[in-house]
């Protein structure tokens, strides 16, 4: 990707085309992954996804202790990252079906999706660049009915692997429900809600969040 732009050094605040007037390559995907059967309710299933980013927008996704050293030691043009390493483990009968996942996974309540062929704008709201990328830990979603989802995580903080110095102990609980629209409507309103709270052995500090998103989509 290239682009015009009357700055010479970088077009910071905008996000991913920050190198100005140069074709650069933002970002090469390779990814290896099978799907957890969680349509059956025979048996326990498995799966796993592994998604590795080469390019530019390796900054952005960039988290503490996963080779972060090519950006926060040496602050490398080009880089790459293991975005996405993680396990399902899909248990069915507990509700209508239970998955475990343990790894390091984007963010689940986000507003944006990272990677380029599942978004082809070139850049992204400055709200998206401070975002939360991706989590390291572990993650249970449980599924109570077709209108209700619970989601809970125990993770190492935001963009940081369990082993780094800068890793915070995470409690994640999400909620999500679904209305059950009548048939003469295609769409089918959505509300997720998400808590966090974090605590540091440093100093005695808890931190909360909360996060409401509400959206219309398409029913399938």
């Amino acid at each position: 990707m290239g682009n015009w732009s009357p700055a010479n050094n970088s077009n910071i605040p905008t996000s991913y085309w920050i190198f100005p007037n140069e074709p650069v390559l933002n970002q090469a995907i390779l990814r290896f992954e099978r799907e957890a059967d969680t349509v059956q309710t025979d048996h326990i299933d498995w799966g796993f996804r592994s998604t590795w980013l080469y390019g530019t927008d390796y900054r952005y996704m960039t988290a503490g202790g996963w080779f972060s050293d090519q950006l926060l030691e040496q602050n490398q043009k080009y880089g790459f990252d293991p975005t996405e390493q993680y396990l399902n483990v899909y248990v069915p009968r507990i509700a209508q079906g239970m998955v475990l996942t343990a790894g390091r996974w984007i963010a689940p309540p986000d507003i944006e999706t990272q990677f380029a062929p599942d978004n082809y704008l070139g850049t992204h709201s400055i709200l998206f660049t401070y975002d939360t990328y991706t989590q390291t830990g572990i993650m249970a979603t449980l599924m109570l009915n077709k209108q209700w989802t619970i989601q809970g995580a125990v993770h190492a903080g935001n963009d940081v692997a369990p082993w780094y110095k800068g890793a915070t102990p995470t409690g994640m609980l999400g909620v999500r429900w679904v209305s059950m629209t009548p048939r003469r409507s295609n769409l089918a309103r959505r509300i997720s809600c998400g808590w966090a709270a974090s605590i540091s052995s440093l100093d005695s500090d808890v931190r909360h969040g909360l996060s409401v998103c509400i959206s219309a989509c398409e029913r399938e």
